[in-house]
């Protein structure tokens, strides 16, 4: 779940025949040449997003990270044929599951610690990041269909996987913490929409990893319902990357307690999918929507779920084992959930689904091997 904060390239310049020279004594001068597609594109790699920070939005509608600092995210501009077409992700990083545990067991992480790290601020955040890698590669060889595309990460700062939605800030300790997910969510699609040309997609797939592969499968149809307002046509779907956590409660993790934490005090009803409130409001139990195997089965937009049945942070933090009979089971149940819960409630959902043992990413790598 590691940003990359730095800029790989800033060791290097390009010189006016096009190649890379790596200043020192000892770099042995030219001769480097760029990746493929890395050619500047006004002023900046194409590999680098630029930064845009929604302080209209934090000011006006409270569209602010845990700890009250703006929200923001990166975009890498589409070329080519990918001057339409959008890959947005949802960054992930768990969620913060009390709001300043101190005793043992606690659920996950603290609101009021999590609030001084990136994970729940965006005051040390960068004006350029680099997305390499994967999905998110400029290399045709090895992302052949997002290479081109324009690409937009999404800072995850609130702690709830984009989907709180709490009046008012929480005092804890010495911090005001702030509970806006769903705010935030709203204020950076209409950024997309208003300023970055997203109002003009052909096609938008809507991904994340781990929490925001959760994010996902809560939001999916939320993007495609704010999209089709102004680009009734666009293609839209979803591919939540290791998102599909399942519902279950060990005494020292106590991962179903830390997500209804999230569900209740965040203030998540309006922040989740809405048939999935609908039909568990009648039973009381509408904390069961934060949860991806409950929400799945109303999904209207198509989803392409990737998903190892061993999931390497489940198993350690959710199951809490790594005993080959309990992590088989484990591994049983996420495939018969997958198939019952979202392949045979819609025939334009799919699924990649791999039995390694690995938390997000590495598709590429796993294919290979």
């Amino acid at each position: 779940e590691s940003l990359a904060w730095s800029n790989p390239y800033d060791y290097y310049k390009i010189d006016p025949a096009g190649f890379w020279e790596k200043p020192g004594p000892s770099a042995g001068g030219y001769g480097l040449k760029p990746p493929p597609n890395e050619q500047l594109h006004l002023g900046v790699l194409r590999s680098e997003a630029i930064a845009y920070r929604l302080v209209d939005a934090a000011d006006k509608h409270g569209a602010k990270c845990l700890d009250g600092t703006p929200s923001m995210y990166y975009h890498r501009m589409g070329f080519g044929k990918g001057r339409t077409k959008w890959l947005v992700h949802h960054q992930g990083g768990g969620w913060c599951q009390s709001m300043n545990c101190t005793n043992d067991p606690c659920p996950g992480d603290s609101c009021y610690v999590r609030a001084g790290g990136a994970l729940g601020s965006t005051k040390n955040d960068r004006d350029l990041m680099v997305l390499k890698g994967g999905y998110f590669d400029i290399d045709p060889a090895l992302n052949p269909t997002f290479y081109n595309w324009n690409v937009v990460f999404l800072r995850y700062c609130d702690g709830g996987s984009f989907s709180g939605s709490r009046d008012g800030p929480v005092t804890v300790g010495d911090k005001q913490l702030h509970f806006r997910g769903f705010v935030i969510l709203n204020a950076m699609i209409s950024d997309l929409l208003d300023r970055r040309g997203m109002q003009s997609a052909s096609d938008l797939v809507v991904s994340g990893c781990s929490a925001g592969g959760l994010a996902t499968f809560l939001h999916i149809d939320h993007w495609r319902q704010r999209l089709h307002e102004v680009a009734p046509s666009a293609m839209v779907v979803g591919m939540p990357d290791s998102g599909f956590f399942l519902d279950y409660e060990d005494p020292v993790r106590l991962y179903r307690q830390g997500l209804k934490f999230v569900f209740e005090e965040f203030n998540c009803t309006a922040g989740v999918d809405q048939g999935c409130i609908e039909a568990h409001e009648a039973t009381g139990d509408s904390w069961k929507c934060i949860f991806a195997e409950y929400t799945s089965p109303f999904l209207e937009t198509p989803v392409f779920a990737l998903q190892p049945r061993f999931d390497s942070w489940q198993t350690s933090m959710d199951l809490n084992s790594d005993a080959p009979p309990e992590v088989n089971e484990w591994g049983d149940k996420v495939w018969r959930l997958l198939q019952s819960e979202l392949l045979d409630h819609n025939p334009r959902h799919a699924a990649f689904v791999d039995s390694c043992h690995h938390h997000c990413g590495l598709w590429g790598e796993l294919v290979e091997s």
